[in-house]
């Protein structure tokens, strides 16, 4: 199932999420408790996403890093393209 997404379909994805946040916080009133698993869930949301966003980050951090190298004869391009799609 998750193969057949692309980066495409993962930015629609985020758009709507980031839609739906904007609407789910003007309805949540922060004077009242909400309940313990709608907090967990919302908690793992926010961590999920930020985990991602780091990878990504770091990701494209290592990958200049890596051709470099590669340019000057440290690492094997083979292996650059290999490691592209973890």
């Amino acid at each position: 199932m998750y193969e057949d997404f692309d980066s495409h379909m993962s930015v629609q994805f985020l758009e709507q999420l980031a839609k739906d946040a904007k609407e789910l916080a003007s309805l949540i009133d922060p004077e009242k408790n909400l309940e313990d698993w709608i907090d967990f869930k919302i908690g793992r949301a926010r961590q999920d996403i930020a985990d991602i966003r780091s990878y990504i980050e770091y990701q494209s951090k290592q990958q200049p890093l890596a051709e470099r190298l590669a340019s000057k004869g440290y690492l094997k391009a083979s292996n650059i393209i290999k490691n592209r799609n973890p």
